[in-house]
């Protein structure tokens, strides 16, 4: 394989991985969500809004563009 058919994978595969993270963390925050709801009191719906928070935070930190690995 080039160089260039390598770097297209790779930027492929990142891309993928980073949809894959938010699609997980979206399920898992609809799951917790839900049971907050069903349980209905401040302190779950607190847990589960922490939860939402910090769940995207990877996916915010990650490299982006250009940068080196």
């Amino acid at each position: 394989m080039t160089e260039k058919t390598l770097t297209v994978m790779t930027l492929a595969l990142d891309a993928l991985s980073a949809r894959a993270i938010v699609l997980i963390a979206m399920l898992m925050t609809f799951g917790l969500f839900s049971w907050a709801m069903y349980e209905s009191s401040y302190l779950t719906l607190t847990i589960a809004g922490s939860f939402a928070v910090l769940v995207f935070l990877p996916v915010l930190w990650r490299p982006h563009g250009n940068s080196p690995q």
